[in-house]
């Protein structure tokens, strides 16, 4: 009689459970298998081995085979995934299919070639001791000394570190494969591994610092597909898993952080390089008093004037034009100035205020002076306070004090789409739920899936619903 090893699996698919097979040999979790399910084969990874179907055991299905040529999935990659499926309402199988997408599903690189660490020459270092295992939050324009000083430091003791950047190059599958293949080992080099948020689902073994840059940043937040999650917030769970130092780098954060600093979720510490010095012109004062040409105040066209005689340049740009301001090479200027900043303000959305804060503090790391124009002068973004935008988040019960998800409903036919929106609506209601708190919210997570599954089941409606977990 043939020996049978129940398992259960995790697919590259959108399953709400985690099929049955069984192993004619001895097999263990995290090994990668190939199965076969409704009429196609996949490549699955064991989630767990022995325990009682749920479903007749005539109706398990036997492994075609297990695919030794593939490195097997480690513990702390299944809890990563898990956590990511739990916090932001998908299956664990969308989160395995990022992780490894199809196109990666080929055996890894025995040498993969060594990315090391850019050379820093006689740049200026320094390192900083964490006094607990808090994540650091380190504020300022000044961060790279200490970025590279710690770097050192943990590749010094042997460890890895993993710093994500949205200016970071996206690296291709190839590149992730050939580093997959060194991260897992622990006797490997110790190295710097650098990009963006498909990093975070390597597989490391001697993690020992992450660093996530522009931590504030809204690229971090994964939009279409699922996984939907925040590059940012998943680095922090990462790095706990692997009892790893984190860094939150930003000239500005996110009132999340800065909320978590309150609560002592958070450490604090802020870097002693001062930005660069902003002038806001008040457009509506200036009116008054005449002392306008056109869109151009007296003011900065004779700012403009000093800079030029002077041998300098500005650049004078609408607030509409900053769009992406890596690419505007604003260090070849002696000044920049922004026209009718007071559009940024007028943005729909409750987070229009933060972004817009976030933006001057981008701004005024990256350029030797700032002016901006205004007819909102006495806007709190401008004298970056943030406390007030806490304030004003608290008395509207708006997040980072509650916690936001948004349904979306997709579909290639407008009449049902219509109707199916008017129902769901009906069926949730059109008003805010504030659900007991607990550690991610949990339990009102799972009752808003139940609710939703019950919602595609009666209406025979799967696959049209998307939830978006803390959306930005």
């Amino acid at each position: 009689m043939t020996h049978k090893t129940f398992i259960t699996t995790i697919l590259p698919l959108k399953l709400e459970w985690e099929p049955w097979y069984y192993s004619p040999g001895e097999v263990s979790v995290g090994a990668r298998v190939r199965v076969r399910l409704a009429g196609r084969t996949y490549t699955a990874v064991v989630s767990g081995v022995g325990g009682t179907p749920d479903i007749p055991e005539d109706r398990i299905q036997e492994i075609l085979s297990v695919e030794t040529a593939l490195e097997p999935i480690t513990p702390e990659e299944i809890r990563l995934w898990r956590f990511i499926s739990d916090y932001y309402l998908c299956t664990v199988g969308e989160v395995y299919k990022a992780a490894y997408p199809a196109m990666k599903q080929t055996a890894e690189g025995k040498k993969p070639r060594r990315k090391a660490a850019p050379e820093s020459g006689n740049l200026i270092t320094q390192t900083i001791r964490f006094e607990d295992d808090r994540p650091l939050l380190l504020l300022g324009t000044g961060r790279e000394a200490i970025y590279r000083g710690m770097i050192r430091k943990t590749l010094a003791e042997g460890k890895d570190v993993l710093m994500l950047s949205p200016g970071a190059p996206t690296l291709s599958y190839p590149q992730i494969r050939d580093l997959a293949g060194a991260v897992r080992r622990r006797d490997s080099e110790p190295r710097l591994v650098y990009g963006r948020r498909p990093l975070l689902f390597l597989p490391f073994a001697k993690l020992g610092l992450v660093i996530v840059d522009e931590e504030q940043d809204v690229t971090y937040k994964q939009e279409s597909p699922a996984p939907r999650y925040n590059g940012r917030d998943v680095a922090v769970y990462l790095a706990s898993l692997h009892k790893a130092s984190v860094i939150l780098g930003s000239a500005c954060p996110s009132l999340e952080s800065l909320l978590n600093v309150r609560s002592g979720k958070y450490s604090l510490l802020r870097c002693a390089d001062a930005p660069a010095p902003m002038e806001v012109i008040d457009t509506t004062a200036e009116r008054r008093k005449r002392g306008m040409e056109g869109d151009l105040s007296r003011k900065l066209l004779a700012a403009k004037e000093e800079i030029e005689s002077a041998g300098g340049k500005m650049l004078v740009l609408e607030s509409w034009e900053l769009g992406n301001t890596s690419k505007l090479k604003l260090d070849k200027y002696d000044a920049l100035a922004v026209l009718h900043f007071e559009v940024l303000l007028a943005r729909p959305g409750f987070r229009s205020d933060e972004k817009a804060m976030q933006l001057i503090a981008k701004l005024r790391s990256a350029c030797r002076r700032l002016i901006l124009q205004t007819a909102d002068a006495s806007h709190p973004v401008f004298s970056g306070n943030a406390d007030a935008l806490l304030e004003e988040r608290q008395a509207f019960r708006l997040p980072p004090f509650t916690r936001e998800i948004h349904l979306r409903v997709e579909d290639t036919n407008e009449a049902r789409l219509a109707k199916m929106t008017r129902e769901l609506e009906h069926r949730f209601g059109a008003l805010r739920l504030y659900l007991p708190k607990d550690r991610g919210l949990a339990a009102a997570k799972k009752e808003i899936a139940r609710k939703i599954r019950a919602f595609e089941e009666e209406f025979r409606y799967t696959g049209h619903i998307i939830p978006d977990v803390d959306p930005l």
